[in-house]
């Protein structure tokens, strides 16, 4: 992808586990001269991970991973602040949510499906 005046590059990824459905990362990456940064995932549940084990990162539930000028600043280019999120409850949804919180436009051409109002939401 591109940003819309074409002067900057971006990659989106997508990965769902072929068993565990809920099970899945979406994000958003950003490429420049320097290198490439990550910069935004939407996450489904995939368990609790412990880094460090006085401050374990909650990957429990349905959350998000955001990049902070905090952690460009020290060099960090994985968006390690994690949030838990009720923003969605799918894959289906968190592709959603992501197009709309990184302004993809026309994001429906690429997912056909993601504007479809759903019958029990």
């Amino acid at each position: 992808m591109s940003s819309l005046d074409g002067k900057r590059k971006f990659t989106v990824f997508i990965r769902q586990h072929n068993l565990f459905r809920e099970n899945f990362s979406i994000g958003l990456i950003y490429h420049s001269e320097e290198g490439s940064i990550n910069l935004f995932g939407c996450n489904g549940n995939h368990g609790e991970i412990v880094v460090d084990i006085l401050n374990p990162v909650p990957h429990y539930g349905y959350h998000t991973h955001i990049i902070t000028a905090e952690l460009l600043d020290n060099n960090v280019n994985e968006p390690r602040k994690v949030e838990l999120t009720n923003e969605y409850a799918s894959f289906e949804q968190a592709l959603a949510y992501f197009c709309r919180y990184v302004n993809i436009k026309d994001c429906s051409n690429y997912f056909p499906f993601i504007n479809q109002p759903k019958l029990f939401e």
